[in-house]
Parts: C-alpha cells; sequence; structure tokens
C-alpha cells in the first residue's frame, strides 16, 4: 500500500465527513456520507485516520460494484467479508503510519465479532 493508494481511497470514496451520534459510512448518499461518533471523533489521531479509511474502503467496495452492476446488495459492501476487507486495508494504514502496537491487535481481534451487524448496539 502506497500513500497514493490510501490517498486515492479516501478522496474518491468519501464526499463529506460530519459527526453524528453513531459512526458508520453512507456509500449511497451522494456524495458519500463518513458519519463520526463520539468515541471515533475522541480517540488517537491514528485511529480516527484509521477509521476514515476504513470507511472508505466499505465505500470503495460499494461503488466499484455500482459501476460494474448497478444496484449494490449489502453483502457487497458490508457484512463480515467486507468487513474484514476494511479491516485489512485499516491495518496495512496503521502499519504503514508507525501506530500504536494496541490499535493494530484490536482491529486483528474485531476481525471475529458480528458488531457491524447490528447498528444500534454500536458504540463507537
Amino acid at each position: 500500500m502506497t500513500d497514493s493508494d490510501v490517498w486515492k481511497t479516501v478522496w474518491e470514496n468519501i464526499g463529506i465527513i460530519k459527526s453524528d451520534e453513531k459512526s458508520g459510512m453512507y456509500s449511497f448518499e451522494s456524495p458519500p456520507v463518513f458519519k463520526v461518533g463520539r468515541l471515533t471523533a475522541e480517540a488517537s489521531l491514528s485511529w480516527y485516520a484509521s477509521c476514515i479509511c476504513h470507511d472508505a474502503y466499505h465505500s470503495k467496495l460499494y461503488h466499484e460494484y455500482q459501476e460494474k452492476h448497478g444496484k449494490v446488495p449489502d453483502n457487497v459492501w458490508t457484512g463480515r467479508k467486507a468487513e474484514n476487507l476494511c479491516i485489512d486495508f485499516q491495518t496495512q494504514f496503521l502499519k504503514k503510519i508507525n501506530a500504536p502496537q494496541e490499535e493494530i491487535q484490536h482491529l486483528q481481534n474485531m476481525k471475529n465479532i458480528a458488531y457491524f451487524s447490528d447498528y444500534n448496539a454500536r458504540n463507537w
């Protein structure tokens, strides 16, 4: 992953970043909106930046499918498989910027938790 890979993914797939009650990516909006919850906004700069990368990757999955096929099924950009792809991109970013090992380990632990399936259960 190069700096330009990260920049391009974020630049092309997030149009607006704004505060909200909970974090989430709204890829289907025009332009795509990354809503940032309080816990993410108050986290370390490295974590916040990596969350932007993570959600930009969700949006990338959405828009790449949309360009080729039209209507986007939820499982293309959400769910376990998509979540793990986004976690991998986020992890690569954290490693690239030499983020704290605890943040990288936290992501690896998240790969086996189905937290993403219940929006109301989110606390970030």
